[in-house]
């Protein structure tokens, strides 16, 4: 969860008692949610939103309203582009089916080519600066097309969902 990391933490500016009751919330989570690193990735998928959903309510009994708003905004941003595919951003956005089918089908491609990506690297067929730099232009232009398929109206509504500010290498 981002809410463990320390740059997260940094940026939300939590006070102490929210520190120690930020903690308090993930103790319990993290013991729901360790099981599920253990099993498929459809039963993972399957178990984590409740436990997501459940963290998410007692998180925001803790944090300032603001804090909700920025920790939610990192996390879209970490999400990138399959922040797209949660029921609540599509709803927020305005998906239509049509566009959340061609989204799902943009992010499946770009998986599949990471997976070749990170076979052909396994396999000494090629180097890591290339495979870097390859993937990197898999996920520009899976961003392209996928900003391709949003409104103008769509990406104005995406625009404050995403904490464009934040450093993700932190």
């Amino acid at each position: 969860s981002l809410v463990h990391d320390q740059a997260v933490l940094a940026d939300l500016k939590l006070t102490a008692a929210q520190r120690q009751a930020v903690r308090g919330v993930l103790d319990p989570l993290d013991l729901k949610c360790f099981p599920l690193r253990n099993k498929s990735v459809a039963e993972a998928t399957e178990g984590f939103p409740s436990a997501a959903a459940e963290a998410n309510a007692q998180l925001a009994k803790v944090l300032k309203p603001q804090q909700v708003q920025r920790l939610e905004q990192i996390v879209v941003r970490a999400q990138g582009t399959d922040a797209l595919l949660r029921d609540d951003l599509a709803a927020k956005l305005k998906l239509t089916e049509k566009q959340r089918a061609e989204i799902r089908q943009r992010i499946t491609q770009t998986r599949e080519a990471r997976r070749n990506l990170e076979g052909e690297l396994r396999a000494g067929k090629l180097e890591t600066a290339k495979a870097n730099e390859d993937a990197n232009q898999v996920a520009v232009a899976e961003r392209d097309k996928i900003n391709a398929l949003l409104t103008d109206e769509q990406k104005g509504r995406l625009a404050p969902l995403i904490a464009r500010d934040f450093d993700l290498s932190k």
